[in-house]
C-alpha cells in the first residue's frame, strides 16, 4: 500500500460521513494510454510533419498515439472523410489540425473551417494555436484571448482567426467587429467558430471563403443530435449546395467525437456521405470499468497506476438517506483546503446561492463559471482557474465542454444529467494526468437513469452504450426553413451565376425536390400558420438549437456601461421581471429597475388609467438595474398554458402509432404569463410571495407618477406534439381522476428518459376526464422530442421502464421509501400506492401494445 495523499485522505472522511447512504460498491475507470507509433513511420507531407513537431513538440520523440497516426497515415492513402471517437483528453485535436494544415498547403487558394459547440471550445483551441503562432492580434492590455495569427510551416504563413457573432445594440462586441475589418481576418484561411455564427453568416456574407472551403470540422459532434443535430445536417447541405452550384467538389468533413456505439451511421446522416465514404477511427483503448469494494478505494487511490488516467466514482443513493453534496463545499473538516474541487450546479440561481452561503473561513478561491457571464469575465476564469491551487469552482452544463483543468481532482454530482455521454463527459472532468487520481461523488435521485445506475452502476460509463437521439430531419417545417435559407443566401446568383436549370438540379439533389421562394412561403403560410414568424429574414435561420431563446440581454447597471450578467431572454420571466433582485457571481445584488428597447406598445387595460401596460418581450434590448443593499433574491412565477391549434392529416415518417386508440400529431399554442414572484430572504431564509396585483398597483402608481417602470407582456408561441386518445380504457372514477396529476408527472420523467432529454424539455398532459395523454415540445416551433418518442418503440418502452420500476416499489422493504421516490422523481405528492399507480400504467401500455 503507498502513502496516504491529500484525496485518499479526504474520500477517507467522505466514506465515513456518508457510510449510511453510499452503495456498497464504487467503480473505478482506467484509461490506460494508448499505444504510440514513431512519427518517423508516417508517410505525410514535410508541411504536415512540421506543423506536429510545433503542435506537439513531444511526438518528434515520443511518437504517436496509435489512434492519431492511424488516422494521419488512412489520410495519406486516400480517406477523405472522419469520424474520430476517443475518450477526453487524447489528441482529437492535433488530428484535425495536421488534416487541415496538409489540405492548405497543398492548395493556396484553401480555407477551412472549424465549428464549435460553445465559445469556451472556439477559445480553448485558439489558446492552443497561439501558443505556435506569429503576429497575433489581441484587443486588451493583458494580451490574453489572441484573435487572430499566423502558422509558419516550412516558410509558409497559414493565417487563423476567430469568428464569433458581433451581436448589436447593447450586446455589441467591439472588438469583434474591428477585427473583422481588418488585413489579418480577411486573409484568413482557416475560422475557428461556433456552428450558430457560421450557418447564419458563412454562405451569404462569405462568398469567396464559401467557394475556396476544402474543410469542415465539426468538434464535440456527439452533441449535434436532436433537432439541433437535424439544423446541423442542414446547413451542411446548403453548404454543398453554394460549393456544387459554383461548380465545385463540396468539401470533406471531420468530426471529432466522445465514444459512440453507431459511430459511422450516426456520422452519415449527420454529414450525409455514405458510410463507406466514412473512415472512422477510435482510439482502440477500452477503459476498463470495474466495481471496487468502498473499503478497496483508498488502497487504489494511495497506489495509482503510472501508465493512464484513473477514476473513482461513489454513489451516494438519496433513497436509502437524502445528503446533500453542497454542504462539502465549505466543509473544510471534510474537503480540506488544498484539492481543487469543482460543483456542477443545477442552476445559475444555484450557484450564486451557494457562493453567497459559503463559509467565511473556508480558505479557497470560488468561482463562479454559467452562461450569464458576460464573455470577457468567462474567458478570465477559463484561463484563471487552470493556474490556481485548492479552489473551488461552481459550474452549470456549460462546463461539461471546452474548459480543460488538468489538475482538478474532486467533482461533486448533486443531480445526473440525463444524457449518458454528458455524464461521461463530466466524470472526465477529474483525473487528467497520470498518476493522479480523480474521484466524482455521484448522487442518485429516484429519476429513472439514476435507478438504473444503482442497479447496474458500472454499466452506465460503458462508452458502447452511447447512442445518439435520432435526427428528426423529416420535419417538414424545418427542411422548408433550409431550403428558403438557400435561396435567401443566394446561391442562385452568388453561387449559380444565375444558371437557373443548373442551380434547380444542384438543389434537387440535396432536397430531393425544387420548390421557390413562392412555394415555400404558400405551404407555410396555409399549414404552419403561427408556427413561426415570418416577417423580415431573419426567421429562417432562427431556432438552430431549438431552445425558446433567441439571445441574449444584458443587465446594465443604471447610469453606466457595465454589465453585471447577461441573461437569456425567455429568463426574463424568471431572473429579470418586474421588481426582481438579481444576485450576480460575485454575490452582489441589483434591483430591477426598468427595461428599454424598440417596442410596440400593448394596451394598458386597467379601467382608470390610459397608460400602457406592457412592452413585447422580444423587443427588450437591456434590463436597467441598481445596487440593492438587502440580503434578498428574487425568483418571478408565471402561468402556462397549452391548446390544441391544428391536426395534421398525417403522422409523421417512421412513426409507430399504438395498436389501440388514436393518436394525432399537430400543433399546439403555447402562452406563458407573468404572475409575481417569490422574495427570498437570505439571512432569515424565510420567503414572500409577491402577487400580480401587487406589481400591477405598484406599476400603476409609478407609471402615473411619470415614472419609468418594468412589465412583463406574455410570451406565445407554438409547438409541435402529439395526443393518444384511450377511450373505453378506463371505468368513469373519482379515484382514478384524483390520479391523472401524478400519472402524468410520473410519466413526463419516463417519457423524458426515453430520448435522453430533461423532463423541463417536453410536457406531459394525462386526463382521464379526455381520455387522451398529450406530450408537447416546450420551446417554440417544437424541438424534435415529441416526434422522437413515435419512433424505435420509445413510447412503449417508457411505459415498460416505469411498471418496472413501480413493481420495484411494491416490495414490502420498498414501500416506505416510496412517496420519496416520487417526490425525488417529479417534486410531487402521492397519496395513492405503487399498485394503484402501475395499474393504470400496466393498462395504458397495454392498449398501447395491443
Amino acid at each position: 500500500m503507498g502513502e496516504a495523499t491529500e484525496l485518499s485522505l479526504v474520500v477517507d472522511r467522505i466514506l465515513k460521513r456518508y457510510h449510511k447512504g453510499l452503495l456498497d460498491k464504487a467503480v473505478s475507470i482506467f484509461t490506460p494510454f494508448p499505444d504510440k507509433k514513431p512519427l518517423s513511420d508516417l508517410e505525410l507531407s514535410k508541411d504536415a510533419i512540421e506543423f506536429i513537431k510545433q503542435y506537439e513538440p513531444k511526438a518528434e520523440k515520443n511518437g504517436l498515439f496509435f489512434h492519431q497516426f492511424n488516422l494521419l497515415d488512412t489520410y495519406s492513402k486516400g480517406a477523405e472523410n472522419f469520424i474520430l471517437t476517443s475518450s477526453t483528453g487524447s489528441g482529437k485535436s492535433l488530428c484535425f489540425w495536421t488534416w487541415i494544415i496538409d489540405k492548405l498547403s497543398m492548395n493556396p487558394h484553401a480555407t477551412a473551417i472549424i465549428c464549435f459547440p460553445t465559445q469556451a471550445l472556439m477559445w480553448g483551441q485558439a489558446d492552443r494555436l497561439s501558443k505556435i503562432s506569429t503576429e497575433k492580434t489581441h484587443y486588451n492590455k493583458k494580451k490574453e484571448n489572441a484573435f487572430s495569427g499566423n502558422i509558419n510551416v516550412n516558410n509558409e504563413k497559414i493565417g487563423w482567426t476567430i469568428w464569433k457573432g458581433v451581436g448589436s445594440g447593447w450586446t455589441k462586441d467591439k472588438a469583434m467587429k474591428e477585427h473583422e475589418g481588418t488585413e489579418n481576418f480577411k486573409r484568413a484561411r482557416i475560422r475557428l467558430s461556433t456552428l450558430d455564427k457560421a450557418h447564419w453568416s458563412l454562405i451569404p456574407g462569405h462568398v469567396n471563403f464559401t467557394k475556396n472551403l476544402e474543410c469542415i470540422v465539426l468538434d464535440e459532434a456527439h452533441q449535434y443530435d436532436g433537432l439541433f443535430g437535424a439544423n446541423v445536417h442542414y446547413f451542411l447541405k446548403r453548404i454543398y449546395i453554394a460549393k456544387e452550384s459554383s461548380k465545385r467538389r463540396r468539401p470533406n468533413v471531420f468530426l471529432a467525437s466522445a465514444t459512440l456505439s453507431d459511430a459511422t451511421s450516426f456520422a452519415s446522416r449527420l454529414i450525409s456521405y455514405p458510410e463507406n465514404e466514412i473512415q472512422h477511427v477510435t482510439d482502440l483503448v477500452n477503459p476498463q470499468i470495474n466495481t471496487i469494494p468502498l473499503k478497496k478505494v483508498n488502497e487504489i487511490l494511495e497506489s495509482p497506476p503510472k501508465d493512464g488516467l484513473l477514476r473513482i466514482n461513489l454513489f451516494i443513493d438519496s433513497l436509502n438517506k437524502n445528503y446533500d453534496l453542497t454542504e462539502l463545499i465549505d466543509n473544510i473538516n471534510v474537503v480540506g483546503n488544498t484539492l481543487n474541487l469543482l460543483y456542477f450546479s443545477n442552476s445559475k440561481y444555484e450557484s450564486r446561492i451557494l457562493k453567497k452561503k459559503t463559509n467565511k473561513s473556508f480558505k479557497r478561491s470560488i468561482e463562479i463559471y454559467d452562461g450569464d457571464l458576460p464573455p470577457e469575465r468567462r474567458r478570465h476564469i477559463e484561463k484563471l482557474f487552470n493556474e490556481l491551487e485548492g479552489s473551488t469552482l461552481l459550474a452549470t452544463n456549460a462546463l461539461e465542454l471546452g474548459v480543460d483543468i488538468e489538475n482538478l481532482e474532486l467533482c461533486l454530482l448533486n443531480t445526473i444529467p440525463p444524457k449518458r455521454v454528458d455524464l461521461i463527459q463530466r466524470v472526465g472532468r477529474v483525473g487528467r494526468r497520470a498518476g493522479l487520481p480523480g474521484v466524482t461523488i455521484l448522487k442518485l435521485s429516484a429519476a429513472p437513469l439514476d435507478r438504473a445506475i444503482v442497479e447496474n452502476p458500472e454499466n452506465i460509463f460503458s462508452f458502447d452504450t452511447a447512442v445518439s437521439i435520432p435526427l428528426p430531419i423529416d420535419l417538414r417545417l424545418n427542411k422548408l426553413k433550409n431550403m428558403e435559407a438557400i435561396h435567401y443566401e443566394g446561391c442562385y446568383k452568388k453561387y449559380a451565376a444565375k444558371n437557373w436549370p443548373y442551380y434547380q438540379n444542384v438543389f434537387r439533389k440535396y432536397f430531393g425536390e425544387f420548390l421557390n421562394h413562392d412555394e415555400i412561403k404558400n405551404i407555410i403560410n396555409r399549414n404552419y400558420e403561427g408556427l413561426i414568424e415570418t416577417q423580415g429574414n431573419q426567421w429562417i435561420h432562427k431556432g438552430f438549437r431549438a431552445s425558446a431563446s433567441e439571445r441574449k440581454i444584458p443587465l446594465r447597471i443604471l447610469g453606466s456601461n457595465r454589465d453585471v450578467a447577461w441573461i437569456e431572454d425567455v429568463n426574463i420571466f424568471r431572473d429579470g421581471h418586474p421588481e426582481a433582485v438579481y444576485l450576480d457571481d460575485k454575490g452582489y445584488h441589483w434591483r430591477v429597475k426598468y427595461y428599454d428597447g424598440d417596442w410596440k406598445i400593448a394596451e394598458w387595460t386597467h379601467p382608470e388609467s390610459s397608460y400602457k401596460l406592457g412592452k413585447y418581450l422580444k423587443s427588450i434590448n437591456v434590463v436597467f438595474v441598481e445596487k440593492e443593499d438587502s440580503n434578498i433574491t428574487t425568483r418571478g412565477s408565471w402561468d402556462d398554458s397549452m391548446e390544441e391549434y391544428k391536426i395534421f392529416p398525417e403522422l409523421p415518417e417512421d412513426t409507430l402509432p399504438p395498436a389501440g386508440g388514436v393518436l394525432e400529431y399537430g400543433i399546439w399554442e403555447y402562452t406563458k404569463k407573468f404572475d409575481g414572484y417569490t422574495e427570498y430572504n437570505l439571512d432569515t431564509k424565510e420567503k414572500v410571495q409577491v402577487s400580480l396585483k401587487e406589481v400591477s398597483d405598484r406599476f400603476k402608481a409609478l407609471i402615473d407618477k411619470g415614472v419609468n417602470a418594468p412589465f412583463l407582456f406574455p410570451l406565445s408561441y407554438r409547438t409541435y406534439g402529439w395526443s393518444w386518445e384511450f377511450k373505453g380504457v378506463f371505468d368513469d372514477d373519482k379515484k382514478l381522476k384524483e390520479m391523472a396529476t401524478i400519472i402524468g408527472a410520473i410519466l413526463n420523467a419516463f417519457f423524458a428518459d426515453a430520448v435522453q432529454s430533461k423532463p423541463a424539455d417536453i410536457q406531459t398532459y394525462f386526463s382521464l376526464t379526455n381520455a387522451k395523454i398529450t406530450v408537447l415540445d416546450t420551446t417554440p416551433a417544437g424541438n424534435g422530442l415529441s416526434e422522437a418518442l413515435l419512433k424505435q418503440n420509445n413510447v412503449n418502452k417508457a411505459f415498460k421502464s416505469c411498471m418496472q420500476t413501480l413493481d420495484f416499489y411494491q416490495k414490502p422493504e420498498m414501500k416506505r421509501k416510496f412517496k420519496n421516490y416520487i417526490f425525488e422523481l417529479c417534486e410531487g405528492e402521492v397519496m395513492h400506492e405503487p399498485e394503484e399507480l402501475n395499474s393504470v400504467i400496466k393498462q395504458l401500455q397495454s392498449y398501447w401494445e395491443g
